[in-house]
């Protein structure tokens, strides 16, 4: 008889088994999880600071007038005699003075820009004037060279000055200093002087 309470034992531990699994429609239990791990939210990194941007630099405005013409140079930019270019000045060579006029000591011109972009050379060139010397003379390029020539023997000189209503390219009249023009000398020989 212990036998057949066992068995019976044993067939309602099988039966309530069978009838607890199988209460959804044959899905295994869901035995609950375990909690899940979360990982940390992490601390957000700043974003650099973005450095100010550097200001281009503007170009300046071209000023409203030009400096002070204080000097207008010049000097002996070449002597020819029959078209070659020589040391000396000979009877029938000539001889070319070239000239810059200077703003407070400086040029200002297309190959020299320090008046800030300002044109503060008169476009009609300077006044010449040959002081000594019976020599032939013309105004050259523009106003801005003196030739002179051909030569006749004995000592020359040259003069050249702002000219007296002096204005920049603009129109605008230029101020002069009173000791602006410059003066220059050589002498015409005969012949080359003996080598040494």
């Amino acid at each position: 008889m212990n036998q057949g309470r066992g068995w019976t034992r044993m067939v309602v531990l099988v039966a309530l088994a069978a009838a607890l699994g199988s209460c959804d429609g044959g899905a295994p239990p869901e035995t609950p999880s375990a909690p899940q791990a979360v990982a940390p939210t992490p601390t957000p990194t700043p974003s650099p600071t973005p450095l100010p941007e550097l200001a281009s630099p503007t170009p300046s405005a071209t000023p409203d007038a030009c400096p002070v013409l204080n000097r207008w140079s010049s000097g002996i930019h070449n002597i020819t005699f029959g078209n070659q270019p020589v040391q000396y000045a000979l009877v029938g060579g000539a001889v070319v003075i070239d000239s810059t006029p200077l703003f407070e000591g400086r040029a200002c011109n297309l190959e020299h820009d320090h008046c800030g972009g300002r044109h503060c050379e008169d476009p009609r060139g300077g006044e010449w004037t040959l002081l000594v010397g019976t020599s032939e003379s013309e105004v050259r390029g523009e106003g801005y060279q003196f030739r002179i020539g051909p030569l006749k023997e004995g000592p020359h000189r040259w003069r050249v000055c702002p000219l007296r209503d002096a204005h920049d390219a603009e129109g605008v009249p230029l101020q002069t200093g009173q000791f602006a023009c410059t003066e220059g000398v050589f002498t015409v020989l005969t012949s080359p002087p003996p080598a040494n």
